[in-house]
């Protein structure tokens, strides 16, 4: 079949990282493979490496393809409209975001693949009648796996992920300098990369969210789920069918992870747990059998039915328009956070300077020498 695969950006995150996975493996099964992206960001490199055909979507001349795969509505959009009546399949990625839910245009999508129970719930409850489909997360069991054995005693915490700041990265970064345990960071908050494999490798610990933890677990580590929006603690053969159901996104038990939780969970780290996590995730999520399944699932997909297309360009120029509002807002945000902790610091420098000028008034030494000038600061205004 030839296959063109649909997303807003590649960058380095999630969903963009799942869509380079697919467009690899279903190159691997022999299939004509297009990944086709708004934006081109840092996974182009990766791309490049893997052999993955990428274009952009200014650059894409619209060639006859079997099936399409898009995970934004915008591009589900925009390759319908280029591609009428062939087949869509859309791979729903968040509960969050709505332009990454699929577009409930009646004959547009053939079916919706769903990777965790959460977003299942999400998908089912839209006004769309078309087959759900739950498949596991798929990681690449090859690229990711142990090049060396980690630490008995942890030295290294990797936080890999684009989310966590704030108050809760102080929480991680102070509860590990109390044990000893360094804490590096990967993401796009941290030092971006295409290889978090080589970070992965260098850490004892990792701590994430999605499929940065499953991408920890394959490359034999112990996985800690805590992010931005919660956590649930280690990754273990008990609560690994919980985790697996919610995405690994740190809601699954309603667990508060605070400090004293933290510490306790970290004086807990065994070396062995990475050995077992591998076995979890070559058992339930390798890369080559999701592809395996996405190409079954396409094969049973009938021809999408007729839309007008100059209304579905609209569509997708609305659902571009919103990530780029998105994007900006989020700059803004970030810009503020920034310019309140400035703030702050120059409030409490003040307050220092402050205090520590009223103490120095206090001090006999002080009062002796304002005594001693009170004369010579008279003759001073006589003269004048």
């Amino acid at each position: 079949m030839d296959i063109v695969i649909g997303t807003h950006a590649l960058g380095l995150g999630g969903s963009e990282t799942y869509a380079l996975t697919l467009a690899e493996q279903l190159t691997r099964l022999g299939h004509g493979v297009v990944l086709c992206a708004v934006g081109i960001g840092d996974g182009a490199t990766a791309a490049r490496e893997r052999g993955v055909e990428l274009v952009s979507l200014d650059a894409y001349d619209g060639r006859d393809c079997d099936a399409i795969v898009a995970q934004d509505a915008g591009m589900a959009f925009e390759l319908a409209r280029r591609h009428p009546r062939t087949p869509l399949l859309f791979v729903a990625h968040s509960e969050e975001f709505d332009r990454q839910l699929p577009p409930r245009l009646p004959s547009l999508v053939g079916a919706v693949v769903v990777l965790n129970d959460r977003v299942e719930r999400r998908v089912r409850a839209l006004e769309l009648d078309v087959p759900v489909v739950r498949l596991r997360q798929p990681i690449d069991v090859t690229r990711f796996k142990p090049r060396s054995r980690p630490n008995r005693q942890p030295r290294r915490l990797l936080l890999f992920g684009n989310n966590l700041d704030g108050e809760r990265l102080e929480l991680v970064t102070e509860v590990g300098d109390h044990v000893g345990i360094e804490v590096l960071r990967v993401g796009a908050k941290g030092e971006p990369t295409a290889r978090p494999e080589q970070a992965i490798d260098s850490s004892d610990i990792v701590m994430g969210y999605g499929r940065c933890v499953l991408e920890a677990m394959a490359c034999g580590r112990s996985a800690y789920v805590y992010d931005h929006l919660g956590g649930d603690g280690w990754v273990t053969p008990g609560s690994y069918p919980s985790l697996e159901r919610d995405g690994f996104g740190g809601r699954a038990s309603g667990d508060v992870i605070d400090a004293d939780r933290l510490l306790a969970d970290l004086r807990r780290y065994e070396g062995t747990m990475g050995m077992v996590n591998r076995d979890l995730v070559i058992g339930s999520h390798r890369a080559e059998h999701h592809a395996q399944e996405i190409v079954a699932l396409l094969r049973t997909l009938e021809p999408a039915g007729p839309s007008p297309t100059e209304a579905l360009g609209e569509l997708a120029w609305l659902v571009r328009a919103q990530w780029t509002a998105r994007a900006q807002i989020e700059e803004l945000e970030a810009h503020i956070r920034i310019l309140d902790t400035r703030l702050d610091d120059e409030r409490t420098a003040t307050a220092e300077a402050r205090a520590a000028h009223a103490a120095i008034k206090r001090t006999l030494r002080y009062r002796i020498g304002s005594a001693l000038a009170r004369p010579i600061d008279r003759l001073r205004r006589r003269g004048t």
